[in-house]
């Protein structure tokens, strides 16, 4: 009798983990029909960020001094005026009032917080100027390379801030994803891209992270999400690969 038992309660383990694998992968079998195979690129740099949720859109001075002691780091939108050889903060405009080197000036303890900056308008024509003037008010500032993120939908621009000891991050085109019929073919780019790159992570709404995951599972992730829930943020961070989740 304890034998049959034994083999019962064995068979029935079975089942559950044999359903515990399909209720998994369940949501990403829709996408093996896509007939596009993940990415296998691997970064092989060490990461030394630590794992956190950090602020989105900290794009002037007043907010960034308001949070500097509430969060661990501080995503910030940059553009770069190549006539007057400058980083404008501003999410859409490349002229602005707000000067990036003038807004992180003379904040003591900001050496110690880790700050990700979305590039929103690298170019081949602009990224020497940007590298310079970046490594300036680094350098003025006494803030810490390892501690900067430098985000931008054109990789291969990228390399030289991480060859310079910046970290990198390529913007995938995850609000295309959201469109059947352009999916196939963003996400194709996206991941031609990178396999070309040599980024220390990719960057998406958080909207997209099954996405994410399935498509670029051997590379840092870093995401935002602009909805106010605490219990959903810590569920992407059960996965592996996610680095930092932007809050507003």
């Amino acid at each position: 009798m304890f034998k049959i038992w034994a083999k019962i309660i064995f068979f029935l383990i079975i089942l559950f983990s044999v359903a515990i694998i399909i209720y998994k992968n369940a949501g990403f079998a829709k996408y093996s029909k896509l007939n596009i195979l993940p990415s296998q690129y691997t970064n092989n740099r060490t990461i030394t960020i630590p794992k956190d949720i950090w602020l989105h859109q900290v794009n002037n001075r007043k907010k960034l001094k308001y949070y500097l002691n509430k969060y661990t780091g501080f995503e910030i939108d940059v553009h770069f005026n190549i006539d007057k050889k400058y980083f404008n903060v501003s999410h859409d405009d490349i002229d602005g009032a707000e000067n990036l080197a003038d807004m992180l000036k003379n904040i003591n303890t900001l050496k110690d917080k880790y700050l990700w900056l979305d590039f929103k308008n690298l170019s081949h024509e602009n990224k020497n100027f940007a590298l310079f003037e970046l490594n300036r008010i680094v350098d003025e500032n006494n803030l810490i390379k390892e501690h900067i993120i430098v985000e931008s939908n054109e990789p291969d621009y990228l390399n030289i801030f991480k060859q310079t000891g910046y970290y990198t991050s390529f913007y995938l085109n995850c609000y295309s994803y959201y469109d059947i019929d352009e999916f196939p073919k963003s996400l194709s780019q996206d991941i031609q891209e990178l396999e070309k790159s040599d980024v220390d992570f990719v960057s998406s709404d958080a909207h997209y992270f099954d996405v994410v995951k399935y498509f670029f599972p051997k590379i840092a992730h870093l995401f935002w999400y602009d909805e106010p829930n605490k219990d959903k943020i810590k569920h992407f961070f059960k996965d592996k690969n996610t680095y930092i989740v932007l809050e507003d």
